[in-house]
């Protein structure tokens, strides 16, 4: 993945590293602007609020953290490959 800093927080990337806006994380992780949203309603994503209802921005460093926490590791996909193996078997006959 690939994190380009928005325009408008060029002057913020001095302070706080690189950022995304909503839209940005969005489309560089490849989900609809809804699920990032509703990520960060739940509390299941890193993230910035300046001031009360003001601007919401993403670290990239805290996402590039988060995702590599939400990382499947090869021992724990095991289970789900063999679930998913076996719908593909059902499904077929």
């Amino acid at each position: 993945m690939e994190a380009t800093e928005s325009k408008s927080s060029s002057g913020m990337s001095k302070l706080v590293g690189e950022t995304l806006l909503e839209t940005e994380l969005a489309k560089a992780l490849g989900v609809s602007l809804g699920t990032v949203r509703r990520l960060r309603h739940q509390g299941k994503i890193p993230y910035v609020q300046i001031g009360g209802a003001g601007k919401v921005i993403y670290m990239v460093e805290s996402i590039m953290q988060w995702l590599k926490r939400k990382e499947i590791r090869e021992a724990e996909a095991e289970p789900i490959i063999g679930w998913i193996e076996q719908k593909k078997i059902s499904v077929s006959e």
